[in-house]
């Protein structure tokens, strides 16, 4: 039997963690992948073309550079700073640079651990959607939290439409080498699975 999805069963699950979260997901939102830089690939590849600017935070975790790069796409830097990156900087950044894909890691961003606050995160989401721009919201090490303030942070997903991406992961905080996935709004899924 062939499931270039996933396993229903997983993908069922996963969708139930998202809407349980507030962000109403189906099964058909889901692509399982088998890493985080191979759904951080497959958005490159979506959304991407050689020249293309991808707005990406610094320091940034290396499997992403290595897929924006892998499609040719010019690396934007946005700095990190406490509490993220300021979402002024982005609106910034998207209109001097024309940027085709945002990439940020707001629970936990790697390698600096800093956490976007939740007004930041909808302003991020409004600045992206109110100028078309899709989002990587790569939340795979944001379950690995002991701190109670992060464990209700919201997806930079739940106010953006059309070209939104969640990365998440199992593997990080329950099950080593066990399940990634990738949420996606609309007709981004059906994409990425094609193109996978």
């Amino acid at each position: 039997m062939l499931l270039p999805d996933g396993l229903t069963v997983l993908r069922q699950s996963i969708a139930a963690l998202y809407s349980n979260n507030g962000l109403h997901t189906t099964q058909e939102q889901i692509l399982v992948t088998n890493g985080a830089q191979q759904a951080i690939a497959l958005c490159a590849g979506l959304f991407l073309q050689r020249g293309d600017t991808v707005l990406v935070e610094d320091p940034a975790y290396f499997g992403a550079l290595d897929a924006f790069r892998a499609v040719g796409a010019r690396i934007s830097p946005l700095p990190v700073l406490a509490n993220g990156v300021r979402p002024s900087l982005i609106r910034d950044r998207i209109t001097a640079t024309a940027a085709r894909l945002v990439y940020l890691t707001p629970t936990f961003q790697n390698p600096t651990v800093e956490v976007m606050p939740k007004a930041a995160r909808k302003e991020v989401s409004r600045i992206v959607t109110e100028l078309g721009v899709p989002l990587i919201d790569d939340a795979t090490v944001a379950d690995i939290s002991f701190l109670r303030r992060c464990s209700a942070m919201p997806s930079l997903s739940i106010v953006q439409t059309g070209g939104s991406m969640s990365i998440g992961s199992l593997s990080k905080a329950r099950v080593g080498g066990f399940a990634y996935w990738m949420a996606a709004r609309a007709r981004t899924h059906h994409s990425a699975t094609c193109a996978s």
